[in-house]
């Protein structure tokens, strides 16, 4: 007795750990079904048998935690047969067979640990049970001439005893199926040790014996389904990662390897340049190896696309006709030192709009009318075409009043352009009579 109060003790001090940890668990709920058979332990002992074809079935709920080594529990609400038999006496052809209906609760400890890369896990079941007996059914058997008698067995308060406990035990294994492996399959065999008994001591009612505990093995197959999005320990540990690594370098090698057997060019060359080969053209599968595989598949992901400066997509906004930038150590082309000398000459000749804009309002109107007129006056020789090179020898001119160079409708309405001289030509080239302007 004392011995069975500290099982129940050390039983609830693992349910508290267990509960302490539930908000952060992952919680699953399922229906399981089994099969199996039943048998009694009397006291005194009978000739007894295995009863097998009972089956059972119900809801389960269990949920796992995420501390350390602490496993998960299950809550499992059955619907049970039970069952035994017993010959009627010593070498005798009948025998006696009962069968049970209960509904039954366990309540179950499930240590784990995963196998196949965390998707399936061994368990273990350690816990306890309790149950009520509903119903029976009783028949009397010959080996030789079949069943003689059956029918409902009359359950009577004072012979038969409708509760039972007792503890339970196995082991199983799981699978986690689905992108997130939110179901779950599971497949256990568990045994049920009673303590208590079906029919009550002789001292209740004549006739019955001492003890007479039902014991119970079943095999079951169960479904589950994840409620909650978040996972038991959904980051593996330093150790596991690194074994999981280590496995998935294995396979990738063998894979390798397969594919170089069949003459066919793997598609990670990269990979396949910086590994070695051996006389028959396989790679060698070692620690070497392995751990050059590892190293690539755990990479960190480079990006292909190098992003564009803000000062490079900006400039070619304002200026398309600006070439490229030159590769570093390469000198300058001739294109970029005249761009340059030309935004320094626009700076230079932007205090002098005001002036211009005086001096070209006092020009004459036949000016204008040459402008505008059906034929478009010839374009001075040395008048620049390109709107850079206009501003360069309006710096270097020294009266601005006989200097006027044409309007910018006379500019843009010449004849077709002409390759601008060099800079050094403009600066020296002589300021065209203001006559000429007029005409």
């Amino acid at each position: 007795m004392q011995k069975t109060s500290k099982t129940y003790r050390l039983l609830f001090c693992l349910l508290l750990v267990m509960f302490a940890g539930s908000a952060s668990a992952q919680h699953y709920i399922g229906i399981m079904g089994g099969w199996g058979g039943g048998m009694a332990r009397f006291k005194p002992a009978k000739e007894t048998g295995m009863e097998w074809g009972l089956y059972a079935g119900g809801l389960s709920y269990k949920f796992y935690s995420e501390t350390k080594y602490v496993g998960g529990i299950e809550i499992d609400m059955l619907f049970k047969q039970k069952g035994f038999n017993y010959d009627i006496s010593f070498g005798s052809d009948e025998s006696y067979h009962r069968v049970v209906n209960s509904i039954e609760i366990p309540l179950i400890w499930q240590p784990h640990f995963y196998l196949f890369q965390r998707r399936a896990r061994f368990f273990i079941n350690l816990g306890i049970q309790a149950s009520y007996n509903l119903s029976s059914t009783y028949a009397r058997k010959s080996k030789t001439n079949g069943v003689i008698e059956s029918g409902t067995y009359p359950m009577q308060l004072n012979r038969d005893n409708r509760f039972d406990y007792g503890l339970c035990g196995g082991a199983g294994l799981a699978f986690l199926l689905g992108p997130q492996r939110r179901v779950e399959f599971s497949v256990e065999a568990r045994y049920g040790f009673g303590y208590g008994d079906i029919l009550r001591n002789p001292n209740k009612y004549k006739g019955n014996p001492d003890r007479s505990p039902l014991d119970n093995i079943n095999v079951f197959a169960a479904v589950y389904y994840r409620l909650g999005k978040g996972g038991i320990r959904s980051a593996a540990s330093k150790a596991t990662q690194l074994r999981m690594d280590q496995q998935l370098a294995r396979s990738t090698l063998r894979r390798l390897n397969r594919q170089l057997e069949k003459g066919r060019t793997p598609s990670d060359t990269a990979l396949l340049n910086t590994l070695p080969q051996d006389s028959t053209g396989r790679i060698p599968i070692d620690s070497t190896t392995i751990e050059t595989v590892r190293l690539y598949l755990t990479r960190p992901a480079i990006s292909d696309t190098l992003a564009t400066p803000d000062s490079l997509s900006t400039s070619g906004a304002v200026d398309s006709t600006a070439s490229p930038r030159p590769a570093e150590g390469q000198p300058a082309s001739t294109t970029d030192t005249t761009q340059t000398k030309r935004v320094a000459a626009d700076v230079q000749t932007t205090p002098d709009a005001s002036a211009k804009t005086g001096n070209e309002a006092t020009q004459p109107a036949p000016a204008a009318e040459a402008s505008t007129g059906s034929q478009p006056a010839p374009a001075p020789a040395s008048a620049p075409t390109t709107p850079g090179a206009e501003a360069t020898p309006a710096a270097t001119v020294t009266p601005a009043t006989e200097s006027i160079p044409s309007t910018p409708s006379q500019s843009h309405s010449a004849q077709p352009a002409t390759p601008a001289e060099p800079q050094t030509t403009n600066q020296q080239a002589v300021t065209p009579p203001t006559s000429q302007v007029q005409s």
